[in-house]
């Protein structure tokens, strides 16, 4: 009786903390579906840029690169005003140039993208891009060491 009791106990510990994750086997992530060869994923526990970066790479992905208009319109429609909201760490780092990030894994310069907006929050180095899950299509550059949510990314083209 103890061990069904048990047993009963642990599948509805899984069932609860396991729909989080949709079955994508990602500890703790929320799959929000794939555009353009990319399939996005967020966590909401707060973490600066490098330890968002690690998270990713943990779990078998990297951080968030959105560069293109498909791909942040895909974002937008993804918010939800009590889940996917709030700011979330993306793959943009400082280009060690004044109000200018770079994509980690090429260093090549983020572009803008035609109806997306950036807002500065520091005009200093040390900064790294977020991205703003709302009903807008807004970018942010914060200190790397601002502690916010993390969207991750699997490439979907292998």
């Amino acid at each position: 009786m103890k061990f069904q009791l048990f047993f009963l106990l642990v599948i509805q510990v899984y069932l609860l903390f396991g729909l989080e994750t949709r079955g994508n086997g990602k500890e703790n992530l929320v799959d929000l579906g794939s555009v353009e060869g990319k399939t996005y994923f967020y966590n909401k526990e707060d973490r600066n840029w490098t330890a968002s970066r690690a998270y990713c790479q943990e779990q078998g992905m990297e951080l968030a690169t959105v560069d293109s208009a498909a791909q942040v319109e895909f974002l937008r429609l993804q918010y939800n005003s009590t889940t996917f909201v709030a700011w979330y760490w993306i793959a943009a780092r400082d280009a060690q140039l004044p109000r200018a990030l770079s994509w980690d894994a090429t260093d090549e310069q983020v572009n803008d993208i035609e109806g997306i907006e950036w807002e500065i929050l520091l005009d200093d180095y040390k900064v790294c891009g977020a991205y703003a899950s709302s009903s807008q299509k807004k970018f942010y550059m914060l200190e790397c060491s601002y502690l916010t949510y993390v969207l991750c990314q699997i490439s979907t083209n292998n």
